[in-house]
């Protein structure tokens, strides 16, 4: 690492979750003159960023450590869905705010790329995170409704999520005819979609029965350990006949992005559960549909007009198997669109970073 570089603390979701650590990887690797550090808890989740000679990482508890913060010229959080009320998550937001006033004060600017807001409930949780952003330099949201509750905020912007921008071209163009992939979540470790379990498995359980007969050959994606998606296939596969069971495939992403993109970019159908699924396989031209769990999903479909046709969880025990007939393609002209309008997430910081570094 060049000893004039910039120096910049990372944030971000280091579980072992493709979207997240293609995050991390994607901006790290686009700013080589820059040195970043991150901060991860576990061991195990350093395999997604080896090799980026640019990135150093330490290993500790204590992620908001203002004593890091010494020799750091900015700060970047690069994160999906982390302003989310459930839990710990407004003691967390006061800590975060205090560190970012902390930042303001040493004259280090936060820059938060390719987050969503909500969903809250307490005015006290949105009022913390007012304060947030007005404090950051930049925050640039992934999705219009969440820009939209801050917009009277200078420094609050709007672009698609960040992976809309990717170099997807080592990926695309090596389809297997036939393959069907189901990207899965796990509904029971999500107290808010608990409820849904029971008719998520029958359902999932129905396409791959109906998709096995029709000889397709079916995979089952997890994207992340962590959050339960490898118990969700599990579950799926356990309620299978034996002579179903055999015939699926399992696609479990264990921290090398390339070797899962390699595999994943092959499959000619993609049913997309998880909300990074529905990007990249958009992004990959396969053949996708939507089965959406959250209004962080129903919020970018929205806005990019996505999808003409898409299920919600709520409504699965009413809605018969989709067709593979249903599934569509991105066209030429919404690709080169969203990819170039992704690559505004990082405006503000690289505004910062070619400064800094000339």
């Amino acid at each position: 690492m060049g000893k004039n570089s910039l120096n910049v603390q990372l944030y971000g979701y280091t579980r072992n979750n493709l979207g997240d650590d293609m995050f991390i990887r994607f901006l790290v690797s686009s700013y080589p003159n820059v040195n970043f550090s991150i901060n991860i808890k576990n061991e195990k989740h350093k395999k997604p960023f080896e090799g980026l000679e640019n990135l150093k990482i330490n290993i500790c508890d204590n992620v908001l450590d203002v004593n890091a913060l010494n020799n750091i010229d900015a700060c970047v959080y690069i994160a999906g869905s982390i302003f989310m009320e459930r839990g710990n998550a407004l003691k967390h937001l006061k800590d975060l705010s205090v560190f970012i006033e902390t930042c303001k004060q040493k004259g280090i600017p936060y820059y938060f790329i390719s987050s969503n807001y909500g969903p809250y409930e307490t005015q006290e949780y949105f009022d913390i995170s007012k304060r947030v952003f007005t404090n950051c330099q930049n925050i640039c949201f992934r999705d219009k409704y969440s820009h939209n509750l801050f917009s009277n905020i200078p420094n609050v912007s709007y672009a698609p999520d960040y992976l809309f921008s990717y170099n997807y071209d080592n990926y695309i163009g090596n389809t297997e005819k036939d393959t069907v992939g189901i990207s899965i979540i796990d509904m029971d470790i999500r107290p808010h979609l608990a409820k849904y379990e029971k008719s998520y498995i029958g359902y999932i359980k129905s396409l791959v029965q109906k998709y096995i007969d029709e000889g397709k050959k079916v995979f089952l994606i997890s994207f992340c350990e962590h959050e339960g998606d490898e118990k969700g296939i599990d579950k799926i596969i356990d309620s299978l006949q034996e002579d179903y069971a055999n015939k699926v495939e399992r696609l479990l992403y264990k921290g090398s992005i390339d070797v899962f993109l390699k595999e994943y970019s092959k499959i000619e159908y993609m049913f997309c559960t998880r909300f990074h699924s529905m990007v990249i396989s958009s992004m990959l031209k396969q053949k996708t549909y939507c089965l959406s769990y959250s209004t962080k999903i129903d919020n970018v479909i929205s806005d990019l007009n996505l999808y003409k046709d898409f299920l919600k969880i709520e409504n699965l025990d009413n809605e018969k198997c989709v067709n593979l007939s249903a599934f569509t393609i991105l066209s030429n002209e919404k690709w080169e669109q969203y990819n170039e309008e992704a690559i505004k997430q990082t405006e503000a910081f690289d505004k910062f970073a070619s400064l800094q570094i000339r």
